[in-house]
């Protein structure tokens, strides 16, 4: 017999602490009815890629790891942009035994975005279906949002945008061929492609994590250009400290901790290496 369904709705961008709550209340009331505790969301198509913090495959992994027994999705096609909201929320109730709803207060939904939390209470009461709505969640007497989160990055303040977020903002990818700079200092580099949002660019404490270690390395981060090296496009370059091995095609998570730096254009490679040294430093005495 499938299970009946306590779905949370909204998009989930950032995966933060607010919908880390809300998936939590969920899963709460999904073990005390015998239900499934999932998550409909949208995939990138939504709104683009760079717009969200997350694509959706790293959305969907801390989905589940916040407590989601299943990630439900749709592509936000022409036919469901145009759907209104009582037709969306058939479509989701003929899909699935949906027990409970549960959302933010400012969840919207159907075309145009014109239904709100209301309206999904109203039609949840008239099919017999539980409806929790959580208000603003707030962490230090301020709203926690992705768009804030968005802004604490950009402006270089990773270790608040961290709070906000519970898990520390990461990027995952496959070690690519770099200009190995760091080997020149002794440090194992490892290059990463990523097409979706960035924070400022600079240097950053990091933590990264390699498929198939158990073991956790502490990092500097260079984000952005190389100006010692004339080189302007944006890479994204963790110097490993304490590693040894080779690294190229393996995946890896980059975990950003905190903000050391700008990044600067450095009269040669050599003072660039002495910088690289006091960086290592400072963020070794963090630990």
């Amino acid at each position: 017999m499938n299970k009946k369904i306590a779905l949370c709705l909204g998009y989930f961008d950032s995966v933060h602490a607010g919908h880390r709550e809300l998936i939590h209340r969920c899963a709460e009331y999904a073990a005390k009815h015998d239900a499934l505790c999932a998550v409909y969301t949208f995939r990138e198509d939504r709104i683009g890629l760079f717009d969200s913090l997350y694509c959706f495959d790293d959305r969907q992994k801390l989905l589940r790891e916040a407590g989601a027994d299943l990630v439900m999705s749709d592509i936000f096609n022409e036919e469901i942009k145009n759907l209104s909201g009582k037709a969306f929320l058939d479509r989701l109730t003929s899909r699935s035994d949906i027990c409970a709803f549960f959302c933010g207060y400012d969840y919207t939904f159907g075309k145009d975005a014109k239904c709100d939390a209301r309206i999904l209470a109203d039609h949840a009461t008239q099919k017999g279906i539980c409806c929790h709505i959580m208000p603003c969640y707030e962490i230090g007497g301020e709203k926690v949002s992705t768009s804030r989160i968005k802004a604490l990055l950009i402006g270089g303040n990773v270790a608040k945008a961290n709070e906000l977020l519970v898990k520390p903002y990461f990027m995952r990818g496959k070690v690519v061929h770099g200009r190995a700079v760091g080997r020149k200092f002794g440090i194992p580099t490892a290059n990463i492609c990523h097409d979706g949002f960035l924070p400022r660019e600079g240097v950053y404490k990091a933590r990264v994590f390699i498929e198939g270690i158990s073991e956790s390395y502490t990092a500097v981060v260079n984000m952005g250009g190389k100006p010692t090296f004339n080189e302007n496009s944006v890479t994204i370059e963790a110097m490993l400290i304490d590693f040894e091995g080779d690294l190229y095609d393996k995946n890896i998570e980059i975990d950003f901790i905190d903000y050391l730096r700008p990044i600067y254009k450095f009269e040669s490679g050599e003072k660039l290496g002495e910088q690289i040294q006091k960086d290592i430093k400072e963020a070794l005495c963090s630990e």
